[in-house]
């Protein structure tokens, strides 16, 4: 199995400095029967920030909040479960997704901690707990948190970006305009040969995820997006 994470956003308008951070990779060998069949979650990417806070990638990106840099979303969940993990199905593999970002970068996903995001707030999912410990919204399993946890998406208070999800999501940015933090990947211990890799955070314009080159990777998933 391969799975590249979903990008985070940055935001369009003034203030749009950096991007979204990328997705992580993730990749693992699993010995399968006939007539296993799998659960496959593929978010997608955050959207940018304008004049409110941007969406977070379905399912479970963070979302961005309002304020003169209202932050991108944070990119959706991308993992292979048992089953459907509402109905108690586990988690085989995970490649985190990006945060949010614009006036700070946002932080990368992958790997087995995720990237934390530029500003204050926006720390990153590990392998037990979402990122947390400022005034984010705490990343949570499968979720990234939401923007500054004294804001909201549309009236203009305390601007942040979204967290990325992962196996567990990044933190969300805080006041002023912080980026969101990556979420992690995961493989779990019936998986052979394993990688994560961790993606680029959001200084570039337009960060590419790894092993892009790959011959099954698509092209623009996982990108870490700077303005629409």
């Amino acid at each position: 199995m391969k799975l590249w994470g979903a990008g985070g956003a940055g935001r369009t308008g003034s203030w749009d400095n950096y991007s979204g951070g990328s997705g992580g990779y993730a990749e693992g060998i699993l010995a399968v029967n006939p007539g296993d069949v799998f659960y496959t979650v593929v978010g997608c990417g955050g959207k940018h920030g304008t004049d409110v806070g941007g969406d977070g990638g379905y399912p479970g990106g963070g979302y961005g909040t309002r304020g003169d840099a209202s932050g991108g979303g944070g990119g959706g969940l991308v993992c292979v479960f048992t089953q459907d993990p509402t109905l108690g199905g586990s988690p085989l593999i995970c490649a985190g997704s990006g945060g949010g970002g614009g006036y700070r970068h946002g932080g990368a996903g992958g790997g087995e901690e995720g990237g934390r995001a530029g500003g204050n707030c926006g720390m990153p999912g590990t392998q037990s707990a979402g990122g947390s410990g400022t005034r984010g919204v705490d990343g949570q399993q499968f979720r990234g948190g939401d923007g500054d946890s004294h804001g909201s998406q549309d009236s203009n208070h305390e601007d942040g970006s979204g967290g990325g999800a992962g196996y567990f999501g990044g933190e969300g940015g805080c006041q002023d305009a912080g980026g969101g933090g990556g979420g992690s990947g995961y493989c779990d211990s019936s998986l052979q040969q394993c990688v994560l890799l961790s993606g680029s955070d959001g200084e570039g314009n337009n960060v590419n995820p790894p092993n892009d080159h790959d011959s099954d990777y698509i092209s623009g998933v996982g990108v870490g997006t700077k303005s629409a």
